[in-house]
């Protein structure tokens, strides 16, 4: 697909754009997005906020340009009067906020999307072919409670259970998924999601983030702190629990940034440019001391003295002190939830 867009977009632009569009949502439907996962992709596509409404199951999804997920209330009338908009088969409507008269790439999209959520929700409400379909019902928050005890059953869990989303990265495309696991769309990419027991044996591969604990049926809530975990794993700590990161766990950092915040994220981009920065700075955040930091790092302590004084210059204070150490875990974590994304591993899809 890719290989067929390069040629075409050199000579149709607008045929290229077309199958953009077409295999974004191909894609999408492969991997069982939820419908949050899909009203999202189609945002970001569009560079517009986009939406679901389907009022006979109340159900609002809109996602803002900065990837914030909103429940307005609003009518399909209002909807239709103000904004590019295609029906829904079997009920409801999909939209995008464009002012003016929509583009032909815009209304491709909403006819493409209106066909995944209507998928989406057939999957939702109908049979469960596999433990994939299951998981993914579980982890969707516009999944309704019957779907989600009855997928629960699907996957050997009384619907009283506790569990835990474990979030992996997705690995290479169309790859077999393990039991109990789906593909699900997230604001930093696709990820494999796994739902666990709370009793069974955690895991001890990674990188991995583990959420919370909480009822079966009430999993999604979960997926951000899980995220987070993951995003936050690094080599010395493959594997990241959310209930270890207190607020970084909830906190959701939408875009653009403050002034203050993507002054330090910029800081801390310079400094990971640098060979050797990311890891001084994870060891620097994860030890006590500066020789701690060295033997972490697997290098003498006037080394990474010397790194030190590099990334004082870099960062603009002292990472050596306790002050400075506070402040440097708090920009790096926040670096890493603004950059760190995920995608299919294609070198062995």
């Amino acid at each position: 697909m890719r290989e067929l867009v390069s040629q075409l977009a050199a000579v149709d632009l607008a045929a290229a754009e077309s199958l953009k569009v077409i295999g974004l949502f191909d894609a999408l439907v492969e991997s069982r997005a939820p419908l949050e996962g899909l009203v999202r992709a189609a945002g970001a596509f569009a560079a517009a906020p986009v939406g679901l409404l389907r009022p006979d199951r109340r159900l609002v999804v809109r996602v803002d340009t900065d990837g914030t997920r909103t429940a307005p209330t609003v009518t399909v009338a209002e909807i239709e009067s103000r904004w590019p908009a295609r029906p829904v088969p079997d009920g409801g409507l999909v939209w995008v906020e464009r002012e003016g008269p929509p583009t032909p790439r815009d209304l491709l999209l909403l006819e493409r999307l209106a066909v995944a959520v209507r998928l989406s929700l057939d999957r939702l409400s109908g049979g469960l072919p596999d433990t994939a379909a299951a998981a993914a019902v579980l982890l969707d928050g516009g999944a309704s409670d019957e779907a989600r005890t009855r997928s629960a059953r699907a996957l050997g869990l009384p619907a009283t259970a506790s569990a835990r989303v474990l979030l992996r990265p997705p690995g290479p495309r169309g790859a077999p998924l393990p039991a109990r696991t789906a593909i699900v769309t997230t604001a930093a990419g696709p990820v494999r999601a796994t739902v666990a027991p709370v009793a069974a044996p955690p895991p001890d591969d990674g990188p991995v983030g583990v959420g919370t604990s909480a009822p079966v049926t009430a999993l999604p809530p979960t997926l951000r702190g899980a995220l987070a975990a993951l995003q936050l794993a690094s080599p010395w700590h493959p594997v990241q629990n959310a209930d270890d990161l207190g607020l970084l766990g909830s906190v959701e950092i939408t875009l653009p940034l403050n002034r203050a915040l993507a002054s330090a994220v910029a800081r801390i981009g310079r400094a990971v440019a640098e060979p050797w920065g990311l890891d001084t700075l994870r060891a620097l955040t994860t030890t006590d001391s500066v020789r701690a930091a060295a033997a972490l790092c697997g290098v003498h302590h006037s080394t990474l003295q010397a790194r030190c004084e590099q990334l004082t210059a870099l960062l603009g204070h002292d990472v050596r002190g306790a002050e400075g150490r506070l402040r440097l875990s708090l920009d790096l974590a926040a670096y890493r939830l603004i950059t760190t994304t995920f995608g299919y591993d294609e070198s062995d899809g």
